[in-house]
């Protein structure tokens, strides 16, 4: 793991299918060549009377990924298959920078969805709570 990368990858998986709840998945990684190496997930559990839509949830990843960098990051690249990494980018960059400061923000928006981070998002549904973990 490049522990010493000023970048960080941050892919955020929202399951919204159940009427309850969203469940999240999200990994914070380090890229190292053409590979990424997380180094913290989150498989998170958001009951939607509290995160009523999807840009709500991206607000609170934006916040927790922002308390979970290391101090030498400068540059915060945020990957979703979601429609606001799409059609409001510009908003979910603003917005991202209220919770990162002055880092670089870019946010790319995937055709394909990462398995691992569904994988965390589709067990916090089955589960129905949250689990944090730093990996390093």
């Amino acid at each position: 793991m490049k522990e010493n990368s000023q970048a960080v990858y941050v892919t955020i998986v929202i399951y919204s299918k159940e009427a309850d709840g969203h469940g999240v998945g999200v990994e914070l990684n380090y890229k190292d060549g053409d590979q990424f190496q997380p180094f913290h997930i989150f498989s998170l559990w958001l009951p939607k009377e509290t995160f009523p839509s999807e840009r709500k949830v991206l607000f609170y990843i934006f916040a927790e990924t922002a308390k979970h960098l290391p101090e030498n990051i400068e540059f915060v690249n945020f990957r979703a298959t979601s429609p606001y990494f799409g059609h409001s980018r510009e908003l979910m960059k603003r917005k991202s920078g209220v919770f990162l400061g002055d880092r670089q923000r870019y946010l790319t928006h995937l055709k394909t969805t990462p398995r691992q981070a569904l994988g965390l998002a589709l067990d916090a549904v089955k589960r129905r709570n949250s689990i944090e973990e730093r990996l390093v």
